[in-house]
C-alpha cells in the first residue's frame, strides 16, 4: 500500500533553524508507518554528527554509513570515548550481506546503525530512496570529481535521486563544503535547482544543534538544509521498504507470532556473538583478581550491561506489532506427513542465512557445517544456542560426525540419521528439567545428497524406523534449498503423503 497517506509535516527536534526567521525545529515529511532512513556517505568516523542530527527528529530511524573503509564503532580507537572508560555502541548482528548493526546502548529510541564497507554510489543506488541524506566529505560523489563546475548546485545535482520526494539534503559545513560555502553562499541560496533530471531542490535554510563527536563530547554542528521535490511523483510502496528492512535487522523478518512469543517469553535484545559484552568483561576482571593476569584478547573498556533497556525493547516489538505491515509472513512451503507416524518434513526455497529470522523458534535446531552456522548466528544471535555442532571449533578435537560428506550419491541416509541422532540429544539437554516440554521438535538443515525429494524422504524414514531411534518425541526435519532443480516432487513413496 502506499505509504504518501501517512505522512506529516510538523516541526521536529531542538535545532535553531534560521531561514526568514528564527524557529525552534526544522519541518519535515515523515513516514509514520515505517523507520526514517538517513544515510551518511564517506562518514569516516564523523558519523556522530548525522546520528544526533537524526536522535532530534523522535522518531525509529536507521542510519546507513557508507565507507569503502569504514570506521566501525567497536574497533580502536572509535571505542574509546571521554565518559571513562565506557563503550556507548554495541554490536547486534550482521545484515544478509555481513555488514555490522550497531546501537547506541543509552539510547532508548529505537534505532540501528549499518556499517557498509562498499563504495556509496553503487550502494545508494541498489537500496531504496533514502529520507535524509547527510553529506560532509563529498570525494565520493563520482560526477562531481569528474565535472569541471566545483559548487553546491553540482553536488546537490547529483545526489538527489537519492532522496525520496520530500526528503531532505543536509550539507554539513565541513572539510570541502565549507570553502564551498564560503565562495557562492548566496548563489545557492537563490538559485533554482528545477533543472535536475528528476528533482527540484530547495534550500529550507540554516540549522544548529548540539550533539556528540567521536570522543563524546558536546559539540555544535551546523548545516545547511535543503528539501526535494521530485518532478515525477510517484507513491512508493511501503513493500519494497520491508524487503529492504528484513535483510537488515532480524525483528523485521520475523512474523506477527513470532514477536508475540518474543513478547510473551520476555526475550532480551540479542548482541552479536563476537561483541565484548558485560558478561566477558566480568569474567575477564575475576580472572584479572584471582591470577593477576590481563587476557590480551579482551578489551579494558567495560561494555554496557545490556544493549537495549528491557523495557524499551518491549515498547519497540508493541510498535512493530502496531505496525504489522513492517513484520514478515509466514514462510510458505511444502509439507510431508509420514503415512505409519506423526514424524514430517518441510521443504522450503531460499536462502538459510537470510530466513534464519523466519525459522525461529524454542523447538527449533540448526543443523549445517561450521561455516554456514557462523554466518546464521551473525545475523540471527538468538541461534546461538540451538546449532548442533557437526565440526567442533578446535582443530585438535575430533568432529562429532566422522568423514562428513554433505553432497553426492548415497550421502542423504548416513548424514539424516547423524544430524536426527545429534539433534534429538541437543533437545533432550534443553528441555530435561523442564515442566513445559515441548513434544516435537524440529532440525533445520541445508539441501544434501543429490537433492533429490524421494532420496530426502526414504533417509528421513529410515531413521525414524530404525531400531537405533529411541526418541519417544515427534520429529520434524525442515530443509532449506537455493537452487529451483532441487528437491522437485514427481510421485511420491506410498509412505509419504503432502499435506500443503
Amino acid at each position: 500500500m502506499p505509504s504518501k497517506a501517512s505522512k506529516v509535516i510538523t516541526r521536529r527536534g531542538t535545532f535553531i533553524h534560521t531561514f526568514n526567521d528564527l524557529n525552534i525545529g526544522i519541518e519535515m515529511e515523515i513516514d509514520t508507518k515505517r523507520p526514517l532512513i538517513l544515510a551518511h556517505p564517506a562518514a569516516g568516523n564523523h558519523y556522530h554528527a548525522s546520528i544526533s542530527f537524526a536522535q532530534e527528529l523522535n522518531h525509529p530511524f536507521i542510519q546507513v554509513v557508507i565507507d569503502k573503509y569504514p570506521h566501525f564503532p567497536d574497533t580502536w580507537p572509535n571505542e574509546s570515548s571521554t565518559a571513562g572508560t565506557f563503550m556507548r555502541y554495541q554490536r547486534l548482528n550482521d545484515t544478509v550481506n555481513g555488514d555490522p548493526v550497531f546501537r547506541v546502548c543509552d539510547e532508548k529510541q529505537p534505532h540501528w546503525q549499518i556499517q557498509v564497507a562498499n563504495d556509496a554510489n553503487m550502494y545508494l543506488r541498489k537500496i531504496p530512496e533514502v529520507d535524509i541524506l547527510y553529506l560532509d566529505w563529498i570525494d565520493w560523489i563520482d560526477d562531481y570529481q569528474k565535472s569541471n563546475q566545483k559548487g553546491i548546485n553540482i553536488i546537490l545535482k547529483n545526489v538527489s535521486n537519492y532522496v525520496r520526494d520530500g526528503g531532505l539534503i543536509i550539507l554539513d559545513h565541513k572539510h570541502e563544503l565549507r570553502k564551498l560555502f564560503s565562495t557562492n553562499f548566496t548563489d545557492v541560496c537563490l538559485s533554482n535547482f528545477g533543472g535536475c533530471t528528476n528533482s527540484c531542490i530547495s534550500y529550507s535554510g540554516e540549522i544548529e544543534w548540539l550533539g556528540e563527536n567521536s570522543s563524546s563530547e558536546l559539540t555544535a554542528y551546523n548545516a545547511s538544509v535543503f528539501t526535494v521535490e521530485k518532478k515525477n511523483q510517484h507513491s512508493h510502496q511501503l513493500d519494497n521498504y520491508q524487503q529492504w528492512f528484513k535483510k537488515l535487522i532480524p525483528e523485521f523478518a520475523m512474523s506477527i507470532k513470532q514477536i508475540n512469543h518474543v513478547l510473551k517469553t520476555n526475550m532480551t535484545q540479542y548482541q552479536h556473538v563476537d561483541a565484548y559484552t558485560w558478561d566477558m568483561h566480568n569474567k575477564n576482571y575475576i580472572e584479572q583478581l584471582k591470577n593477576d593476569v590481563c587476557y590480551p584478547k579482551y578489551s579494558n573498556l567495560t561494555p554496557p550491561k545490556e544493549a537495549w533497556d528491557f523495557s524499551s525493547y518491549q515498547k519497540f516489538l508493541i510498535w512493530l506489532l502496531e505496525n504489522n505491515h513492517l513484520l514478515s509472513d509466514e514462510l510458505d512451503g511444502r509439507c510431508y506427513h509420514h503415512t505409519f507416524s506423526n514424524h514430517k518434513v518441510n521443504i522450503f526455497h531460499g536462502d538459510i542465512v537470510e530466513l534464519a529470522p523466519q525459522l525461529f523458534h524454542d523447538n527449533c535446531f540448526i543443523a549445517v557445517r561450521r561455516a554456514l552456522s557462523k554466518k546464521i548466528i551473525n545475523r540471527f544471535p538468538w541461534w546461538k544456542e540451538s546449532l548442533v555442532t557437526l565440526q567442533t571449533n578446535e582443530p585438535w578435537a575430533s568432529n562429532p560426525i566422522q568423514d562428513m560428506t554433505w553432497s553426492g550419491a548415497n550421502v542423504s541416509i548416513k548424514l539424516i540419521e547423524e544430524i536426527m541422532t545429534l539433534g534429538a540429544k541437543k533437545f533432550k539437554d534443553r528441555f530435561h528439567n523442564r515442566d513445559n516440554i515441548s513434544s516435537s521438535f524440529n532440525i533445520i538443515t541445508i539441501a544434501n545428497g543429490t537433492g533429490d525429494l524421494n532420496e530426502l524422504l526414504r533417509a528421513f524414514e529410515h531413521h525414524i524406523t530404525s531400531e537405533k531411534n529411541d526418541c519417544p518425541f515427534e520429529m520434524n526435519l525442515t530443509v532449506i534449498h537455493v537452487d529451483d532443480f532441487d528437491y522437485l516432487e514427481t510421485s511420491l513413496d506410498k509412505s509419504w503423503i503432502r499435506v500443503n
